[in-house]
C-alpha cells in the first residue's frame, strides 16, 4: 500500500505542489477498496452493509465538493483570500452538515454518539454529602 503512495507523490512531483496534492489523492483512493476489504475481512460485514454505513457521509461529500466547486467559479478572485477561505469553508460545511443530517436524517446517529462521547453531568442524589461539606 505505502509503494502506490510514494508513487502518486512521486509522479506528482515534476508538477509541483499541485501535482504532488493529485498523485496523493489518486493514490489514497485506489486504497480505499483494499483497505476496506481488508479491515472487514472475518467480521460478518457485508459489502452491502459497508455501503448502508458509509452512502450518507459519502453522498453528503460529493454535494458540499459541488457547492464548493459552484463557491470557487462563482467568486474566484473577486474576494479577498481570508474571505473567500471563510466563504468556502462555511458553504462546503454547511451544505456537508444540512444534507447529512437534514435531508440524509442522520441527526438522530450523530446525538446518540455525542452523548456518549460528551456525557451528561449525573443529578445529585438526596441524603448524598458534598465531600467540601464533610470538612470541618
Amino acid at each position: 500500500m505505502l509503494p502506490l503512495v510514494i508513487a502518486g507523490v512521486l509522479l506528482g512531483l515534476s508538477h509541483g505542489p499541485i501535482g504532488v496534492a493529485l498523485g496523493y489523492s489518486l493514490a489514497m483512493t485506489l486504497l480505499v477498496i483494499p483497505i476496506a476489504a481488508w479491515s472487514k475481512h472475518g467480521t460478518g460485514i457485508t459489502w452491502a452493509d459497508l455501503w448502508e454505513a458509509t452512502k450518507p457521509p459519502f453522498l453528503s461529500g460529493l454535494l458540499a465538493v459541488a457547492a464548493g466547486l459552484l463557491v470557487k467559479l462563482t467568486l474566484g478572485g473577486r474576494l479577498p483570500p481570508m474571505l473567500y477561505l471563510f466563504v468556502g469553508l462555511a458553504v462546503v460545511l454547511g451544505i456537508y452538515a444540512w444534507v447529512l443530517l437534514i435531508v440524509m436524517r442522520q441527526k438522530h446517529v450523530y446525538m446518540d454518539l455525542l452523548s456518549q462521547v460528551l456525557p451528561r453531568p449525573q443529578p445529585r442524589q438526596e441524603g448524598t454529602v458534598e465531600p467540601a461539606a464533610m470538612s470541618l
